[in-house]
C-alpha cells in the first residue's frame, strides 16, 4: 500500500469517526427549525420565542430518549431483587415529544384552525420536563440505594468471613507462639549444654597443662640440661609446646636460666599464686 493510499485511508477514518460523532448531534436540527417556522407562522410568536420554543422541544426529546436508555440499560443489568426503573413511563414522554413535534410541523400545516389549540402543548410540556427530572432523580436514588445495599452486603460477608476466621487464627498464632517458645528453650538449653560442655573441656586442659608444666618442672629438677626434645619425648608431648611451656615458667619465675640449661627456682623464689 503507497502513501497516498495510508494517507487517504486514515482521512476516511477522521470523517468517518467525526460524521459519527456529529450526526447524532445535529439530527434534531431540522425538526428544531420546523418547528421554529411552524411557530412563527401559526401561532405568530415573535422569533426569539419561537427560537426558544423549538429549542425547549427538542432538548425535551433528546432528554426522554436517553432517560429511556438509561432506564433500560439499568433494568437490564440490575438483580433481581433490586426495584424496576419505570421504563414505560418514560417511553410515554418519548411519546407525548413525537407528538408535540408532528403536531406543530405536520398537523397544523394541514389543519391551521388547530393553531388556537396549540398553545395548550407548551404547559404539557413543562409537565414532562418536570417530569424528566423527577424521574432522573428517582433513578438517581435507587442507584444510590442499591450501591449502598451491595456495600453493606459485601461488608457483611466480609465480617462473618473474619469472624469464622478469627478462631482458627486465634488456636494458629498459640500453637505458633507455644512452638516458637518449645524452640526458643530448645535452643536456650543447647546452649547451656554447649557451654558446659566447653566449661568442662576447657577444665580439663587446664588441669592437664598444669600436670604438664608440673612435669616439666621436675625434669628441670632432675636434670637441668635435658633439651626440649628430650623432654618432649619424656613427657609425650610435642618439642614445641615444651618451647612454650618452658617460656611461661621462665615468666613465672619458677625456673631460671642456667648456663646451658635451667634451674628450678626455690620455693621462696617462686611467685605466689
Amino acid at each position: 500500500m503507497s502513501r497516498l493510499q495510508i494517507a487517504l485511508q486514515q482521512i476516511e477514518t477522521a470523517i468517518v469517526a467525526i460524521a459519527g460523532r456529529a450526526g447524532p448531534l445535529l439530527a434534531p436540527v431540522p425538526t428544531a427549525y420546523l418547528v421554529y417556522a411552524a411557530t412563527l407562522e401559526f401561532l405568530t410568536w415573535p422569533w426569539t420565542i419561537a427560537l426558544v420554543a423549538a429549542l425547549i422541544i427538542e432538548c425535551l426529546g433528546l432528554a426522554s430518549t436517553g432517560l429511556v436508555l438509561e432506564l433500560y440499560n439499568y433494568n437490564k443489568h440490575k438483580l433481581a431483587s433490586e426495584p424496576d426503573a419505570p421504563v414505560i413511563l418514560a417511553t410515554v414522554l418519548v411519546g407525548a415529544y413525537f407528538v408535540v413535534a408532528t403536531g406543530l410541523t405536520v398537523m397544523l400545516d394541514l389543519y391551521t384552525s388547530m393553531a388556537k389549540y396549540a398553545p395548550a402543548i407548551f404547559p404539557a410540556l413543562s409537565l414532562a420536563g418536570v417530569s424528566i427530572l423527577a424521574m432522573r432523580a428517582d433513578h438517581r436514588q435507587r442507584v444510590t440505594e442499591n450501591t449502598e445495599k451491595k456495600e453493606a452486603r459485601a461488608s457483611k460477608r466480609a465480617h462473618k468471613k473474619a469472624h469464622k476466621r478469627l478462631p482458627k487464627e486465634t488456636a494458629q498464632g498459640a500453637q505458633e507462639l507455644i512452638l516458637g517458645n518449645a524452640q526458643t528453650d530448645r535452643v536456650a538449653a543447647q546452649k547451656d549444654a554447649q557451654n558446659a560442655t566447653l566449661a568442662h573441656i576447657n577444665t580439663a586442659r587446664r588441669q592437664t597443662k598444669a600436670q604438664r608444666m608440673s612435669a616439666l618442672v621436675d625434669a628441670y629438677a632432675h636434670n637441668p640440661a635435658m633439651g626440649p626434645t628430650e623432654v618432649g619425648r619424656l613427657l609425650g608431648i610435642h618439642r614445641n609446646t615444651v618451647y612454650n611451656y618452658t617460656t611461661e615458667l621462665l615468666e613465672d619465675g619458677r625456673i631460671k636460666k642456667n648456663g646451658k640449661g635451667y634451674k628450678v627456682a626455690e620455693l621462696s623464689e617462686q611467685p605466689v599464686s
